[in-house]
């Protein structure tokens, strides 16, 4: 049976993007790292992490570029959800047990949007459930929805599974997690120098990339690197 669960709506951002502009503090890192071997740098301690941020970033990038391949994999064999799935504004008979269908292929836990861009919702068997103990459902015009709710949630899982997606999903996150560890590291160590503080542009042009809080906070992030890491020497 065709799949009919739509693409996500919203594009991934893209990282490298962050880095395009980023040349200039590049180099000025790997001049850095140079003198750091020496042991004689100001930030030697900053500098070494250069490795890791390299290592983590390519391992995040790389676990990234590999999804859509696996996204479009569970998309050829994904359930049409017939009968359970609605648009949020075209609810059908069942919108009193509807709760928000997450896209099973979003790495962020993003709304699954149609075609109109707008957010699918799907029939809840533990909403179902809920209303039949509180003696508002009665279980004898719901067993059938809710087998096919069910029946839906299965075949996703089973999807989900089988086209791979499941694994590089959670390459995705343990990717991410990783890659926010090393720059969380990078941005408590006092930047002294101008290559330092290239690092830290580095480090939270990474971070930013990966959503608008992250966005919000690489930029506090990079501000006190400058004022405060090397204002404080003024």
């Amino acid at each position: 049976m065709p799949n009919t669960i739509p693409a996500a709506g919203e594009a991934m951002p893209t990282r490298r993007s962050f880095l395009g502009g980023l040349a200039v503090a590049s180099a000025l890192t790997t001049v850095g790292v140079a003198h750091a071997t020496t042991k004689k740098h100001e930030d030697a301690e900053l500098l070494a992490m250069t490795t890791a941020l390299d290592e983590a970033h390519g391992a995040f990038l790389a676990a990234e570029e590999s999804l859509p391949h696996f996204q479009a994999a569970f998309r050829a064999i994904a359930p049409t959800g017939e009968g359970v799935l609605f648009e949020e504004h075209h609810r059908g008979p069942w919108h009193f047990v509807l709760d928000f269908f997450r896209d099973p292929t979003s790495p962020k836990y993003s709304d699954m949007k149609s075609e109109n861009d707008r957010r699918m919702m799907k029939v809840c068997p533990y909403a179902i459930d809920r209303q039949i103990e509180a003696g508002t459902l009665n279980p004898r015009f719901t067993k059938e929805i809710r087998a096919l709710a069910v029946k839906f949630e299965q075949d996703v899982e089973a999807a989900v599974q089988s086209s791979g997606l499941e694994a590089a999903l959670e390459a995705y996150w343990q990717a991410e997690v990783l890659l926010r560890r090393v720059v969380q590291e990078i941005v408590k160590i006092r930047a002294n120098t101008l290559e330092g503080i290239a690092l830290k542009v580095r480090a939270t042009a990474a971070y930013a990339a990966l959503g608008g809080d992250e966005r919000h906070t690489a930029s506090m992030w990079i501000a006190n690197a400058i004022w405060s890491d090397l204002g404080g020497e003024a």
